[in-house]
């Protein structure tokens, strides 16, 4: 199934507003399943592929979706993206502290050039997701 995103990359159909998050599985190291059902019970799972980083936090017993972002060719927030990604100590020397920042300005032009997607389900209760992938695919299940 196709879905669609809108201007600012708030996933329109299908619409997953207030449905919930059902479940995450990691099926190796780079392919990840997120079943999601909508408010009229209908299932889908969200498939992200390529996957180089995931964080799934506050999984509780129903896990209300607020929207669903995805953003693929333009800057993304990078208070988002750096949740993804561990920084070094404070106290790290500079040199850790610089290739950090490198790090994740190469991750935000990759996001930008359209290599690769931010994948964001944000929730109004429980489970919140944010993740940094190559492919994304939808389908009802």
């Amino acid at each position: 199934m196709e879905f669609s995103l809108s201007a600012k990359g708030y996933l329109r159909e299908p619409n997953l507003h207030d449905g919930f998050v059902d479940g995450i599985k990691l099926d190796g190291q780079h392919f990840v399943r997120v079943f999601l059902r909508d408010v009229t019970e209908q299932r889908y799972v969200m498939e992200l592929a390529g996957v180089e980083g995931l964080i799934g936090n506050e999984f509780r017993q129903g896990n209300i979706i607020f929207d669903v972002k995805i953003v693929r060719g333009v800057a993304p927030d990078m208070e988002a993206l750096r949740s993804l990604f561990e920084p070094p100590h404070p106290t790290a020397p500079a040199k850790y502290q610089d290739e950090y920042g490198s790090f994740l300005d190469k991750h935000a032009e990759r996001i930008k050039n359209g290599d690769l997607s931010l994948v964001r389900v944000e929730s109004s209760y429980g489970c919140s997701i944010i993740s940094l992938c190559a492919d994304i695919r939808i389908t009802r299940g």
